[in-house]
């Protein structure tokens, strides 16, 4: 997915393949720009989302299956949400995403602060609650599952997930994203 590092495990958002990957990094990241990441109905097939579908129909006709890397129960720090939490801290629409354990306020002198996964502050942990990640990430991720995996015509999706670190996410929210 979109990532700035070549690991790729600090996607700045999941509904993306990087651009990197594709023939034309720049105007796939225009057309990210003028999207609102949460909202799928704002989503386009970029250029290296497209190749990645083509990659998967050739796949498929060779009789194989195709899984994507799925780690969500973080997101890299430089994804638009969590730059909104930086940037407009408890005035972001996505402040209750993130695990937030300090916000910046000069008279009382905190600093901001969150939770990042296994203390890695680049890989800011989604919040969770006794049901698995909260409603807005949790939403953005079955958004992205279904658009990977039933992108619709012409397009064939992808057969499955490799689950990077499910572990570290609450039980009852594998169980109600594999109902997806």
């Amino acid at each position: 997915f979109a990532s700035p590092s070549q690991h790729k495990y600090d996607a700045c958002v999941y509904h993306h393949v990087d651009p990197n990957f594709g023939p034309d990094p720049s105007g796939d990241r225009k057309l990210m720009a003028e999207e609102n990441p949460s909202d799928p109905s704002t989503w386009k097939w970029s250029a290296a989302d497209r190749l990645a579908l083509k990659l998967v129909s050739e796949v498929h006709q060779r009789h194989m299956h195709i899984i994507f890397d799925g780690v969500f129960n973080h997101i890299g720090m430089s994804s638009p949400f969590f730059q909104d939490v930086v940037k407009k801290q408890k005035l972001s629409a996505y402040r209750d995403w993130f695990t937030i354990t300090s916000w910046e306020d000069p008279v009382a002198g905190t600093h901001f602060d969150y939770q990042g996964w296994f203390g890695v502050k680049e890989l800011p942990d989604w919040r969770q609650d006794d049901h698995g990640i909260v409603p807005g990430p949790r939403d953005y991720i079955f958004a992205i599952t279904r658009r990977w995996m039933a992108p619709g015509p012409p397009y064939e999706g992808i057969d499955g997930w490799r689950l990077d670190v499910a572990f570290c996410v609450k039980h009852p929210f594998w169980k109600d994203w594999s109902r997806l």
